[in-house]
């Protein structure tokens, strides 16, 4: 891959490491962990949850840095797109949203994240994967 290539390489990984620091700083400042009598579990706790909801992101970063495929690192800088457009908008709900509401809202995110987006993205890929590989049995057969 030529230094263009490895340019855009480095700026597709740029996109989902934003969403994981947006993720950690909205988390912070919103569940305070460390202000006034924190103890370790609630840290511990606000920790897990925050990793918990960054797996998409983390998840297209491990993409990023397995294939060289642009069509699945594609797919996985959109996944991660969405996936961080989506959480932006439930963090904004959360905030403005009554207290009772939050917690609910936080889940049904992170089950559309993890049970609906992320598989959606996984064929995808699965797709293109077998799609390129049969090209590529194609071309062989061809030239024998």
């Amino acid at each position: 891959m030529g230094s263009q290539g490895r340019t855009v390489r480095r700026r597709l990984w740029a996109v989902p490491v934003m969403f994981v620091v947006m993720t950690y700083v909205f988390t912070w400042f919103l569940a305070q962990p460390l202000r006034g009598g924190a103890t370790a579990g609630s840290v511990t706790s606000w920790l897990l949850s925050t990793l918990v909801v960054s797996v998409p992101f983390l998840a297209s970063l491990a993409v990023l840095a397995i294939t060289r495929s642009t069509l699945v690192q594609i797919t996985a800088l959109g996944y991660a797109i969405v996936a961080g457009l989506a959480g932006l908008i439930m963090d904004i709900a959360v905030v403005t949203s009554e207290g009772s509401t939050a917690p609910v809202g936080l889940a049904v995110m992170l089950a559309v994240q993890l049970f609906v987006m992320a598989p959606l993205a996984v064929v995808v890929a699965l797709i293109v994967g077998v799609t390129r590989r049969r090209r590529s049995l194609a071309s062989a057969a061809r030239e024998q």
